[in-house]
């Protein structure tokens, strides 16, 4: 970091949208042709957008900042996007300076006059089309000079992005000739001196074309040159490079410059080295730097003592060297893109800096260091009496939060406050018609899974800084992105869109069909913010319609207040010529088969079967939102009482895996440590001077090693199966906790508190067992106070899962007996559970 620090003495900015431009839309000259000789600055920008300035002496406490309102001279749209600008004399009948202007298909050079206001408001810039080429191919750059060592005249040469240089004299189309092996544009240069154009080619070879070569050469493409090898219908020669030297990285930019005590040279500007040519092609010199560069700039008036170049880096430091030698240093506020040296405000040497962003600045090298000196501290007395209430209202606070134990209720935030306090507005939209053409990752078994597309609209009512759309999918479901870095959000009538694609990963069935998307933003006073919302997708992303039997190993009986209602039409995306109004068949995406019935009398009931239980889980949710949608006020009750015994087996399973895990985790760190310590004595003896022995050492570290990648293939296999069973443990959990809730008749909020107890989450720290049991057994022997549970932070593995499944058995019978486990915000919200219906003894088999 440099001492010194650049100084501003005019700036502007344009308001409105955000401009964005490039290497070749700054030049400073005379473009008015005034008497006065004083330059203006020109700048064009990607949206057609072209600016003249004037700048004048600065103003203070202006309100537009740091320049007057006359210093803008012009200020127009043009109807393309402006590639570069460049001012010269390009007009054979009057001499002066006139204004081109590239577009990708379009050259146009313009006279700029300044007139006098019909009103005292100053003078008025305007533009004035001299004449335009329409251009055949899209330009990338163009040069300017007297080729042909023509003196006081200005050609013009654009180089499209094929390859092709077309040269126009003022009015006139002269020839077109196509660089041979072109792949990408590079900068371009005309040399004054040997008339001659210089570029940088794609293989990173600086070459050199003379203009006589241009213009007794083919004017045949390269495809076309590569038929005919030697002469073209019109004679031509095929064009190739005076000489060419490699430099072994992309360029810049690049300048001739003159020197009063030497031969002029060629300034190459690379990405990370500066380069100095001769005219002849041979290397003067050459500087590597630590740094990426942005821009360059070589000072025409070079002294006897070297080529004087200021370097800007992306480090936000300006650089001056002498040839090879760094003179002075200074620290920029910003990045340029372009560097312009002229005399502005009858400053001579001044610096005209332009940022991609369209900001424009006039500056010098300041010698003012910008050192930070501590303020001088303000003694004050100290109020004894002040300091000791302070101290007694933190200890009564103190003393407060241990006999409370810190838990007091947290109060919700209403929603005028929160809408004071959101800025942020998420509306979430999912795609109703899936693609099962695209595929985020190619699987083992080739097959095609189907995808489906979100939209994430975020509006918002403020500017935001570094807003991350952040998306987290269960396990069996992947997005096409996890994260996505905006780096700003300002408001509009146009929300920002983004478009994730969510599809089966084929590691297990998931568990919901829920997923998080967290949006985190900085204020503008970088105060971070987090907003969340919830994306649901569609059942038919996991499972497909299919031809499924009447009866299947597991079954769940709902019943509704209202008749049955047509499947078809409930199912809509699981139409196929199976499926009727009373049956719905369907199987997951290698997985199990289930299927959806109606009872055939007049009770309205309704059963969902599944060859396994865990498949039953995201059927029944389905079939219940499904439902509420098309009849909101519809009662669904199940007269089954649930047991957890079907919940056992996946819970010794899961205790299972989990143990054989943690024991190859340890043999893992045993062999691992046996390894570096084997790894120690062969070092030891390779490196004693007398030698000794290997005592099968060398064995004995092969064969740990291999022990190693057996366990770590082991431990890779186990994890992949903790997943796989966890996912099925989530889904029954979710399956009785809904079931209780339909038997017991709760509501959402009772739901939820049971929701919360059977699934806690899985971590590494503590695992399923260890929470459930603890927190089961409180609700068991206690009720909790403001609903807060246990803390598992002592938890151990248990040994087996019987505590649990005793504990599990009572707490669902005690619940199917209406017993109330939290406390309740409202006298009502337990309703009566339905009347369990065990002694009918009803044979359902024969209904369906």
């Amino acid at each position: 970091m440099s001492l010194f620090q650049i100084r501003d003495t005019w700036t502007y900015k344009p308001s409105g949208e955000e401009e964005e431009c490039g290497i070749g839309c700054l030049s400073v000259a005379n473009v008015n042709n005034a008497e006065d000789g004083k330059n203006k600055i020109i700048c064009g920008g990607y949206s057609g957008l072209l600016h003249i300035y004037y700048p004048t002496e600065a103003v203070e406490n202006s309100a537009s900042g740091s320049h007057a309102t006359d210093d803008v001279l012009l200020e127009t749209h043009l109807p393309y996007p402006i590639l570069q600008v460049g001012c010269g004399n390009f007009l054979s009948s009057t001499a002066g300076v006139h204004l081109a202007v590239l577009h990708p298909r379009l050259l146009v050079v313009y006279k700029v006059f300044l007139t006098d206001g019909s009103v005292a408001h100053g003078k008025q810039c305007k533009l004035e089309v001299v004449y335009q080429h329409k251009l055949e191919r899209t330009a990338a750059s163009m040069t300017w000079g007297p080729f042909g060592t023509k003196e006081n005249d200005d050609f013009i040469c654009v180089q499209s992005m094929d390859g092709a240089l077309t040269l126009y004299e003022h009015e006139t189309f002269m020839f077109t000739r196509f660089v041979p092996n072109f792949m990408l544009p590079g900068p371009l240069v005309y040399n004054s001196f040997n008339d001659s154009f210089v570029t940088v080619s794609s293989s990173n070879f600086l070459e050199s074309y003379s203009y006589q070569s241009l213009a007794v050469a083919s004017s045949e493409s390269q495809s076309e040159t590569t038929q005919l090898k030697t002469t073209t219908t019109s004679g031509g020669k095929r064009l190739s490079a005076d000489w060419s030297l490699n430099i072994g990285e992309s360029a810049v930019d690049i300048s001739v410059v003159r020197q009063e005590s030497n031969k002029p040279a060629i300034m190459v500007l690379g990405d990370r080295c500066l380069f100095c040519v001769e005219m002849g092609g041979k290397m003067r010199f050459m500087k590597k730097f630590d740094y990426v560069v942005a821009c360059y700039k070589v000072m025409e008036r070079n002294q006897t003592l070297g080529i004087r170049t200021i370097i800007a880096t992306y480090s936000h430091q300006l650089l001056i060297f002498s040839n090879a030698k760094l003179q002075w240093a200074a620290q920029l506020f910003s990045v340029p893109i372009c560097i312009e040296i002229s005399e502005i405000k009858n400053t001579e040497g001044t610096l005209v800096l332009l940022q991609d962003n369209f900001e424009i600045s006039c500056s010098y090298l300041g010698t003012t260091p910008s050192l930070f000196t501590l303020p001088r501290s303000q003694h004050r007395a100290i109020d004894i009496d002040q300091m000791e209430s302070e101290i007694s209202h933190y200890r009564k606070q103190i003393k407060q939060l241990q006999t409370t134990g810190g838990d007091d209720p947290i109060i919700p935030v209403t929603a005028s406050q929160l809408d004071n306090k959101c800025p942020l507005t998420i509306s979430i939209e999912t795609s109703k018609t899936l693609d099962r053409s695209k595929v985020i990752e190619e699987h083992e078994d080739g097959d095609v899974k189907p995808s489906v597309t979100c939209q994430i609209k975020l509006t918002t009512s403020r500017r935001l800084n570094d807003v991350q759309v952040s998306i987290q999918c269960p396990p069996g479901l992947q997005a096409s992105f996890k994260q996505m870095l905006l780096p700003s959000l300002s408001p509009s009538s146009v929300p920002a869109i983004v478009r994730p694609q969510i599809q089966l990963n084929g590691v297990c069935l998931p568990s919901c069909l829920s997923i998080e998307v967290s949006v985190c933003y900085k204020e503008t006073d970088d105060s971070p913010r987090v907003s969340m919302s919830m994306l649901e997708l569609p059942l038919s992303i996991l499972a497909q319609a299919c031809s499924s039997p009447n009866k299947l190993e597991h079954k769940v009986t709902l019943e509704t207040n209202i008749p049955c209602v047509d499947l078809t039409t409930l199912y809509d995306d699981f139409a196929c010529e199976d499926n009727n109004a009373c049956f719905i068949g369907m199987q997951y995406i290698h997985g199990p088969k289930a299927s959806v019935l109606t009872s055939k009398s007049n009770h309205p009931r309704y059963r969902i079967q599944c060859e396994e239980f865990a498949g039953l889980w995201l059927v029944v949710d389905d079939f219940v939102r499904r439902l509420k949608k098309v009849h909101p006020k519809v009662e669904i009750c199940c007269n089954d009482k649930p047991a957890p015994d079907k919940l056992y087996d996946l819970m010794d399973r899961h205790l299972e895996v989990r143990k054989a895990r943690d024991e190859v985790c340890v043999l893992l760190e045993e062999r691992s440590r046996q390894h570096r310590s084997i790894q120690r004595r062969l070092l030891a003896r390779f490196k004693d001077r007398t030698p000794s022995p290997l005592n099968c050492l060398d064995s004995l570290l092969e064969g740990t090693h291999e022990q190693l990648l057996t366990l770590i293939e082991a431990h890779t296999d186990y994890q992949q199966l903790l997943i796989r069973i966890s996912s099925n443990l989530t889904g029954v959990c979710m399956l009785l906790s809904l079931l209780t809730k339909l038997y017991c008749g709760w509501d959402d909020t009772q739901h939820g508190f049971l929701s919360s107890v059977l699934w806690t989450g899985l971590n590494d720290a503590v695992g399923w067992e260890e929470c459930v049991i603890l927190a089961i057994t409180h609700l068991l022997r206690t009720k909790p106070k403001n609903n807060q549970m246990l803390s598992t932070s002592s938890t151990e593995l248990p040994r087996d899962t019987a505590k649990l499944k005793k504990n599990l058995t009572v707490f669902f019978d005690r619940l199917c007996k209406h017993e109330k486990f939290w406390n309740e915000e409202k006298e009502n919200v337990m309703a009566e559970g339905i009347a369990v219906k065990e002694a009918e003894g009803m044979k359902e088999e024969a209904i369906y």
